[in-house]
């Protein structure tokens, strides 16, 4: 199976098992307002023909596949599966309190979690001249996206607690399940607080999308690979590469922020928010002081103009700050690979060929 037909196959599993999980909620729930819930969370995180890459999911699996002992009892794919969908309600969880945030409406072309329940309520409010239902909506779908993303990582957790496996293996995938949590948490609080600071070093660039993005990453990769039984020293490799690869991830996310898709992805939010993403960190170094006063002036203004903002796209081009990105993209996707060729004799033929192909895919796409 070729790298393109492995990513369908199995992000038509880690749906179909999304799905049977909020399937079951829905089923089990008895109260009517329970059931819209579990059923708006559920579309949300796994709607039909949805966009979602499902790159943490498929990396418990496949790092599990890629060093799969076969002298070890097996372990049944669905729990695999399971597991997998695990990590991905917790990267939804994050991404219903980023859209929260960073005030985004939309999340990969479809209505955030939070925008969904304004819709809701706008079209169930009793509208009149004395009762104007704008905040009131605003403040019921920002409360429901606080709700459901907390819940989101509490579904995940509960799913890792019922897996068949023996009770020092859950207690370890918990452990990791807990520790991508922190890491997320810790790397947004990181960016909500350089967000405030005029200036960014590259260090502090990289530690914060280390945090913020990598994490997930490589805990998601430790969980199969913890699966797998690899010695200590594969481990730290392998999730040295990971590391590598989340970091390019992020850089190529913030060069598609900017410089992307708009079908897919806003091209304006980054600059509209103010985000410190690897394009503004470059252009710092280097801007003129007129060039600087249209990035103060620009950036973080939600007022700004569609002309303001490719005046910063241009600042980026002219100073090089993209071109450096790209060439720091290139540089990390370098490392990735000779890092996994000191771990490929270890892993099975297909591991080989698939995290090969990973580090194109990560940096070849489009959003």
């Amino acid at each position: 199976m070729d790298f393109q037909s492995i990513l369908v196959h199995e992000k038509a599993q880690f749906d179909k098992e999304l799905r049977a999980i909020f399937d079951s909620k829905v089923q089990e729930s008895k109260n009517p307002i329970l059931k819209n819930y579990y059923q708006m969370l559920g579309e949300y995180i796994s709607p039909n023909g949805g966009e979602a890459k499902r790159l943490r999911p498929l990396l418990v699996h496949q790092a599990f596949e890629a060093f799969r002992n076969p002298t070890q009892k097996p372990i049944p794919q669905g729990v695999i599966y399971r597991l997998a969908c695990c990590v991905e309600l917790l990267h939804n969880a994050s991404l219903i309190h980023d859209d929260i945030i960073d005030n985004d409406a939309f999340r990969r072309g479809q209505p955030a979690f939070h925008t969904r329940y304004m819709d809701q309520y706008l079209k169930n409010a009793n509208i009149t001249a004395k009762n104007p239902p704008e905040k009131r909506a605003a403040d019921f779908g920002r409360n429901m996206g606080i709700l459901g993303g907390d819940h989101a990582y509490f579904i995940g957790l509960e799913s890792i607690i019922k897996l068949p496996l023996n009770s020092e293996t859950r207690v370890k995938l918990v452990e990791l399940y807990h520790q991508a949590f922190d890491g997320i948490v810790e790397g947004v609080i990181i960016e909500e607080n350089l967000a405030n600071i005029p200036e960014i070093s590259l260090e502090d660039y990289m530690f914060m999308i280390q945090m913020k993005t990598a994490h997930l990453l490589l805990k998601s990769a430790a969980m199969g690979l913890l699966l797998a039984g690899v010695s200590p020293v594969i481990e730290q490799k392998m999730l040295e590469f990971i590391t590598k690869l989340g970091q390019a991830f992020q850089i190529q996310d913030d060069i598609l922020g900017t410089f992307g898709d708009s079908v897919h992805k806003p091209t304006d939010s980054d600059i509209i928010e103010g985000k410190k993403t690897v394009l503004l960190t470059h252009a710092l170094t280097t801007m003129t002081p007129a060039q600087l006063k249209v990035i103060q002036e620009v950036m973080g203004n939600p007022q700004a103009r569609p002309g303001e903002v490719e005046r910063v796209r241009e600042i980026f081009r002219s100073t090089g700050a993209l071109a450096k990105s790209q060439g720091l993209l290139k540089t990390l996707t370098i490392a990735a690979r000779e890092t996994l060729k000191e771990i490929l004799p270890n892993m099975t033929p297909g591991g080989r060929d698939f995290f090969g192909n990973l580090i194109d895919f990560i940096i070849q796409r489009t959003y």
